[in-house]
């Protein structure tokens, strides 16, 4: 494997992981609630954005997560 995938939040990387199994326990640990949904990203011409993280917060807030693969060397 050759790329990683990280989670931004207005901009801030919040959690990097190799599998997005890994992404999803790393936001379910910053937020301290559920994951309300995932919205897949398909662009016409590709490019590192995957989608976006819907977080339920324990105080009720909801947070939008970018998620990107990038590769590394």
């Amino acid at each position: 494997m050759d790329y990683m995938y990280v989670a931004l939040f207005n901009g801030l990387p919040v959690a990097v992981s190799k599998t997005v199994l890994g992404i999803e326990d790393m936001l379910a640990e910053y937020t301290k609630g559920t994951m309300l949904k995932y919205e897949a990203y398909n662009p016409k011409y590709p490019d590192d954005l995957q989608g976006w993280y819907i977080y339920e917060t324990a105080e009720g807030d909801e947070l939008k997560f970018k998620l990107y693969t990038v590769d590394y060397k």
